[in-house]
């Protein structure tokens, strides 16, 4: 078996096997130093290619299995969530590209959520910028129908996405999340 083929069966394993799993970052309020809630972040298996969640997307997105990936991802998070009261609430990444996938499925996420007595009320869906919205009147409608349902939304790493500032002006976001804090070390 050559390294190419093997790395897809890798992934393939990884999916039908469920073994990927998440880490939690805890989000944590400026104004009072409170935590908020806390941020999924997915990681593959150790010592495989696509332990880094990175590698792993970009591979996903590139075989056409990335909605299978988030899906994934998000039943582990909702999972292995570890909020500590009703009013925390759970950040999870999603991909601008999922919501236009052919294979997305309304009311998985919710199936989900009740296993693990959670509510949407306690899930902020991030949406991350791999790659740009094609269609922001879709998102808007897509993303209303969660709001609707008690989601709420956001833009992950606000300003440094291929539309960031037409994302954070069109989608509408309570919450922004920003990685371009300077490092107090070069200031």
């Amino acid at each position: 078996m050559n390294d190419q083929s093997e790395v897809y069966t890798q992934f393939h394993d990884m999916i039908e096997h469920q073994l990927i799993y998440s880490v939690y970052q805890p989000i944590v309020s400026l104004q009072d130093g409170q935590v908020l809630g806390y941020e999924a972040l997915t990681r593959g298996p150790k010592g495989s290619p696509f332990h880094s969640p990175l590698a792993m997307f970009e591979f996903a997105e590139q075989l056409g299995e990335l909605y299978a990936l988030e899906k994934l991802a998000r039943e582990k998070a909702i999972q292995g969530s570890i909020l500590e009261h009703t009013q925390q609430l759970l950040f999870i990444n999603i991909s601008s590209q999922v919501l236009y996938d052919p294979g997305f499925v309304p009311g998985k996420t919710l199936e989900i959520l009740q296993k693990y007595n959670l509510r949407p009320s306690n899930v902020v869906f991030e949406i991350t910028e791999r790659s740009s919205i094609e269609d922001f009147t879709l998102a808007q409608k897509i993303l209303e129908h969660y709001r609707k349902q008690g989601y709420r939304i956001a833009i992950d790493d606000a300003g440094a996405g291929y539309s960031s500032l037409q994302a954070i002006a069109e989608l509408q976001s309570r919450f922004y999340q920003s990685r371009s804090f300077p490092d107090p070390k070069h200031t």
